[in-house]
């Protein structure tokens, strides 16, 4: 076989894993995020993340007619983590008061949900979350969730990466408009949603795989060949919705 055959049989090979493998690469990165105004806040009590958790039982990977890849684990956890206190150090950074008391921040990912299929990527996550002062009393706290979508040309871990900013983006402004003495409220933070209800009504009801006929290059020629698609499977929003709130003052307590 001459290195010209060779390189054709390697991209069809590599255009093969690339169809049944769907919107591939699952893995997310990180990042500083830019908050709005955060500039012009001063005079701030320093701020820190004092544990990021997740729940288990919320944490889903839907996979349509593709490879089970991309479900949310201890790298995608440390990457939040990490853009956080890296955004809050950006954001605070010649700003902070001295000898003023630390507001720490609690965060659970109490759901994180994963569906892909060959030619698109959803993700939704339920963030619960407080501020609390060096008494662990509990200074705010709210549920939101965060939520996208992407078609076709996309990658997993992209869609996740959607989600993560909007996340990190909302606690960190939230967490500096509290270090500047101002009340927090729910923020209009994009991809975040204060209620169940407004984050459902932008994501998919089903997800499904398309069947594409593929040329596969065998020695002179190139042999047709069919992965068949698959049926519309529902993305069970029902299992996303957070019922009850964490109850973060007694939790804090040491009662979880």
């Amino acid at each position: 076989m001459n290195d010209t055959l060779r390189q054709v049989c390697a991209t069809g090979a590599l255009i093969v894993i690339f169809l049944v493998s769907g919107c591939y690469g699952g893995h997310t990165t990180r990042f500083v995020v830019p908050l709005d105004n955060a500039e012009l806040l001063s005079g701030l009590r320093p701020v820190k993340v004092a544990s990021l958790e997740r729940e288990e039982e919320g944490i889903r990977l839907i996979n349509v007619g593709v490879k089970a890849w991309g479900k949310f684990d201890d790298d995608d956890q440390a990457n939040i983590r990490a853009s956080l206190e890296n955004t809050l150090i950006a954001a605070t950074r010649g700003r902070v008061v001295g000898n003023t008391e630390t507001i720490n921040i609690y965060i659970v990912i109490r759901k994180y949900i994963v569906g892909v299929s060959n030619n698109a990527a959803a993700v939704w996550a339920g963030v619960d979350w407080c501020a609390a002062d060096a008494n662990n009393q509990v200074l705010f706290q709210e549920v939101f969730y965060a939520t996208s979508t992407g078609r076709l040309v996309v990658t997993t871990g992209g869609v996740k990466d959607d989600v993560n900013f909007a996340i990190v983006k909302r606690i960190a402004q939230s967490t500096v408009g509290l270090a500047a003495s101002s009340q927090p409220v729910a923020l209009n933070v994009p991809d975040t949603y204060s209620t169940y209800e407004e984050a459902a009504a932008t994501m998919p009801q089903t997800l499904r795989s398309w069947g594409m006929v593929v040329f596969i290059p065998v020695y002179t020629t190139q042999m047709p060949g069919y992965i068949p698609g698959t049926d519309p499977e529902r993305f069970q929003l029902e299992l996303a919705a957070i019922n009850e709130p964490i109850d973060w003052q007694t939790r804090l307590a040491g009662d979880r």
